[in-house]
């Protein structure tokens, strides 16, 4: 079960994620919204470390530190629950012997 640490109602949400997942009538539809906090906490080293791309794609320690940053410094609205994603991209690939080419946004 999700530590409920990032959203305010986490009854709520379960709730109508239930219903939604079960088909059941809701008076709108589920919605997810994410902003940034006003008052942010804000780590440059961290920041900077996001710079380079191959922590920022490769470094699942950064990957995992970075996700949680961003969950704390955001605001999660409605139904939105924080999700981290390590964005695998073109992983899968290298264990056939493809060599990676690291950019500022993307691996290819």
């Amino acid at each position: 079960m999700m530590n409920p640490v990032f959203v305010e109602d986490w009854k709520m949400i379960k709730e109508r994620w239930k219903a939604f997942w079960d088909f059941d009538y809701i008076d709108r539809p589920v919605l997810q919204i994410m902003a940034p906090k006003r008052e942010r906490k804000i780590d440059p080293i961290l920041e900077e470390e996001h710079n380079d791309p191959i922590k920022k794609h490769a470094d699942y320690n950064h990957i995992f530190k970075y996700g949680l940053y961003t969950m704390e410094n955001t605001r999660y609205i409605a139904e939105a629950i924080p999700v981290m994603t390590p964005g695998s991209s073109v992983g899968h690939a290298l264990y056939f012997g493809c060599k990676p080419i690291f950019d500022k946004f993307s691996v290819v």
